[in-house]
């Protein structure tokens, strides 16, 4: 038997109620809420071992539910498995930028997914362990790199919004533009502008990586509006044309 604790965020009913019987049986501690708002509510609350989450929900969904665990000192070390079906490149690539631990399909096998949270757990326990054991030798983040990560964060969620700049960017992190043009130049020695368009070219070369699409659909997602300005963006950064890659 375990003493895992569960927590899963789930909007179907059936499916909800199956999951919460199934993992109960084999001895997990299993809590349950229906939509992203509810789950983070309740995931503050109980802190779990992990969470078991859908993309596509009401009110909040699975994607804005993991950036406020992120986000939020008590949560950010929660693992989150994605049970869905959209799991496509965009889906993946969105909840690994955000920090989702692993995903399933539906439809799945039961033994799949208790195999991942039984996996799951064991490396984030060994994890904790080694730092309580080890604090010497485990990397601390400093207030700049979680500072940085933040802004990641903030922009990937806007990537292929072209009109997102220095003012929503401020905003997402509650400071003003000055502060964030400071904080930016200080830990970076990058303008807001600079940062937002080497982010979105950097996202951009993982999609071609990727075999996303063709460039056209590349630049858009990335947040250029223009071919020929992203394709000289891009040769400008990367020191090379995207058609070449």
């Amino acid at each position: 038997m375990t003493n895992t604790k569960v927590i899963i965020v789930e909007d179907e009913a059936n499916l909800r109620q199956t999951l919460s019987d199934v993992l109960s049986v084999k001895g997990y501690t299993v809590e349950t809420a229906n939509d992203g708002q509810a789950g983070f509510e309740l995931i503050k609350k109980s802190l779990p071992d992990i969470v078991i989450s859908d993309i596509m929900m009401p009110i909040k969904d699975g994607f804005e539910m993991l950036k406020d665990l992120k986000y939020n000192e008590l949560t950010q070390l929660v693992p989150v498995i994605f049970l869905t079906a959209k799991a496509g490149f965009e889906a993946r690539l969105e909840g690994l930028e955000f920090g989702a631990d692993d995903y399933l399909t539906k439809p799945f096998r039961m033994e799949e997914l208790v195999l991942k949270i039984r996996n799951t757990v064991d490396t984030r326990k060994k994890l904790i362990q080694t730092i309580q054991n080890e604090p010497a030798k485990i990397a601390v983040e400093s207030q700049d790199d979680r500072f940085i990560k933040s802004v990641k964060l903030i922009i990937e969620g806007e990537i292929s919004n072209p009109n997102f700049g220095m003012v929503n960017l401020a905003s997402g992190l509650s400071i003003s533009t000055s502060a964030l043009q400071k904080k930016l130049k200080r830990i970076c020695n990058k303008s807001v502008s600079q940062f937002i368009r080497e982010y979105r070219l950097k996202r951009s070369r993982d999609l071609i990586d990727l075999g996303y699409g063709n460039l056209s659909e590349i630049s858009a997602k990335a947040g250029f509006t223009s071919l020929s300005y992203f394709s000289k963006c891009f040769k400008s950064f990367f020191g090379v044309n995207p058609t070449e890659l």
